[in-house]
């Protein structure tokens, strides 16, 4: 992975994991949602996550978690991860508002 200039293969997903930790480790979040199963475990690890600690139920499938990792600029941030297709349609407002 180059980390300046063209990439000659570029994944879209990596990238996306690379531009959570940076936001991360310049914002103090309390709380991310994530979309895209497939995106969700790119974001993860590029965060360094070690484990998820289930919190709250959000909705099937989608669990509020916090993300565990030593030196992660993601520790004791809470996530919620949702499937592309699945899901509420008013999960993310619920994640704005703290419903569990």
């Amino acid at each position: 992975m180059q980390r300046w200039g063209r990439n000659p293969n570029p994944n879209p997903l990596e990238a996306l994991g690379r531009i959570g930790g940076s936001i991360l480790a310049e914002v103090a979040l309390r709380r991310a949602v994530v979309t895209g199963g497939d995106t969700s475990w790119y974001v993860v690890a590029a965060l360094g996550v070690e484990r998820l600690e289930m919190v709250a139920p959000m909705a099937p499938g989608s669990p509020l978690c916090r993300a565990r990792g030593r030196g992660s600029p993601a520790d004791g941030v809470e996530f919620v991860f949702k499937g592309g297709q699945v899901g509420r349609v008013d999960l993310l407002e619920r994640v704005v508002e703290g419903v569990a």
